[in-house]
């Protein structure tokens, strides 16, 4: 009974991070991905005291991050890089505050500006 309380916290839990703690969103994503779920988005919200963020984690079936990456960016990679990059690219939106814009649009400026200048400092 315990495990499957700590899987549906995992699962269904809201966190409460400041905006200078948005590090642990990446840290929350990572462990559901090790307990082999995926994540489609995260709900992100400023809490009442307007000082912090609000972020809970929707989960899917397993091959949405493949499908969504290639969707978004045109990369075709396999489904653990392609989580992690989605996990990235979330990252991006959240550190960027552009959680209500597309995020087709968002996806364009994180390949131009994260993605394609990390693939060209590669020896």
């Amino acid at each position: 009974v315990d495990r499957y309380h700590s899987l549906w916290s995992a699962l269904t839990d809201t966190d409460k991070f400041n905006p200078d703690e948005m590090w642990k969103i990446e840290k929350r994503v990572n462990k559901l991905n090790e307990l082999g779920f995926d994540v489609d988005e995260l709900e992100m919200k400023t809490a009442e005291d307007g000082k912090r963020v609000l972020v809970r984690p929707r989960v899917v079936d397993a091959g949405y991050a493949n499908r969504k990456l290639l969707r978004l960016t045109g990369l075709d990679v396999q489904e653990n890089q392609a989580r992690r990059l989605l996990n990235d690219l979330d990252a991006y939106r959240a550190s960027t505050w552009r959680e209500g814009e597309d995020l087709e649009i968002v996806a364009t400026d994180w390949m131009r500006e994260v993605f394609e200048p990390t693939v060209r400092m590669i020896p």
